[in-house]
C-alpha cells in the first residue's frame, strides 16, 4: 500500500513542510480554490487549484520524486536521453500529467522551466559519480 500511495504521501508531506516553513499550520484553510468543486471540470476550480503556489510546490516535488526514481532505475540521466538542462525540461513536460500542465499559468510554466533546470543540475551532481 505504501508503494502505491508514495507519491500522494510526498505531496502531502511537502504541504506539511510548507506549513512549518510558513509558521502557519492552518495555511491550507485559506487557499483560493473550493476543494468540493475540483471534480467539476467546468467550474474553473482546477485552474485555481493548479495555480495555487503551495499546490504548485507540492506537485513539483511529487513529480520530481518520480523523475528521480526513473533516473535511479535507468542508472543514469543519459540512459533516459537527458544530457542537458534543456533535455530535463523536455522530459519534465513530457512526463508531467496533462491535467496539471495544461492548467498552469504562463508565469508558473516559466517557473516550472526554472525549477526543472535546477533539478537537472541537482540530478547531474547526484548521479555523476
Amino acid at each position: 500500500i505504501l508503494k502505491q500511495k508514495y507519491n500522494p504521501i510526498v505531496h502531502e508531506f511537502i504541504h506539511l513542510m510548507d506549513s512549518q516553513r510558513l509558521s502557519d499550520p492552518t495555511y491550507m484553510d485559506v487557499l483560493k480554490y473550493d476543494t468540493s468543486k475540483l471534480s467539476d471540470k467546468s467550474s474553473g476550480e482546477m485552474k485555481k487549484y493548479v495555480n495555487e503556489p503551495l499546490e504548485f510546490n507540492a506537485y513539483f516535488h511529487q513529480f520530481t520524486e518520480l523523475f528521480d526514481y526513473d533516473i535511479n532505475k535507468a542508472g543514469s540521466l543519459r540512459k533516459l536521453g537527458i544530457n542537458s538542462a534543456r533535455d530535463m525540461v523536455s522530459y519534465g513536460f513530457k512526463n508531467i500529467p496533462d491535467f496539471w500542465l495544461s492548467e498552469l499559468s504562463p508565469e508558473l510554466k516559466r517557473h516550472l522551466v526554472k525549477r526543472l533546470t535546477q533539478f537537472w543540475y541537482d540530478m547531474r551532481d547526484k548521479y555523476s559519480g
